[in-house]
């Protein structure tokens, strides 16, 4: 009976949350989102939540050190800030209680320090893992190829992942073949507009065995688990 919302905008600017969230939210009468992740400070991942603090009952906000960098980060957070909602920043390793018998894991961005130092904007983006009744959903953000390189170097035997949200929206350019074949989720979710050339990322990850979907062909991704 909780909530988890990671990301939350478009090209639509807030009228994303009223045309998609909203009644999606509706039909299972969400009312409150528990915890509200946004992966990085991106006009399509954040436009939404001047619209959300006004429909929904928000828990926190959580972010990575790194969002406030940018200006559109920081208005974001006076916006979170004047509506009184918390803000808890969060790195690699913290987790997010979520209840039920799921639980949400940060596996990335590295905290402060040396390690992080010189991620771009994207490549900083927080990538969650979802536990949830002995499954696991990875949420990744835009994190491009770079910053792939730096996650399997730092995470050779990366956790178990059964079904990805592909990185960057499906762009050819956060592909990264050998975390692909670690991970060898059984499906793939592709969240793109109709203009993002995502088929050949498509193929890539069909040819490891995944079941692929993306939103311009079939609309809303559902997971639904047995238990």
């Amino acid at each position: 009976g909780r909530t988890l919302l990671y990301d939350a905008g478009g090209s639509s600017g807030a009228a994303q949350a009223r045309w998609v969230l909203e009644p999606y939210a509706a039909r299972r009468r969400i009312r409150r989102i528990e915890s509200l992740v946004l992966s990085h400070a991106d006009m399509d991942h954040v436009s939404s939540v001047p619209a959300l603090i006004d429909l929904f009952e928000i828990g926190e906000v959580v972010v990575s050190g790194r969002f406030a960098i940018s200006p559109l980060g920081k208005e974001v957070l006076l916006q979170v800030d004047r509506a009184g909602i918390p803000v808890r920043a969060v790195a690699a390793g913290d987790g997010i209680a979520l209840g039920g018998g799921a639980a949400a894991e940060v596996l990335w961005p590295p905290g402060p320090g040396e390690a992080s130092s010189g991620l771009s904007d994207n490549d900083g983006s927080i990538v969650l893992r979802l536990g949830i009744g002995g499954r696991a959903i990875w949420l990744t953000g835009d994190v491009e190829r770079g910053g792939w390189d730096r996650f399997v170097a730092a995470n050779p035997a990366p956790p178990s992942c059964d079904a990805l949200l592909a990185p960057h929206h499906g762009s050819a350019g956060a592909w990264h073949p050998a975390l692909a074949r670690l991970l060898r989720p059984s499906w793939v979710a592709i969240s793109a507009g109709e203009r993002v050339p995502w088929g050949e990322t498509a193929m890539a990850w069909r040819a490891l065995g995944a079941m692929v979907k993306a939103t311009p062909e079939c609309g809303a991704v559902v997971f639904e688990g047995d238990g």
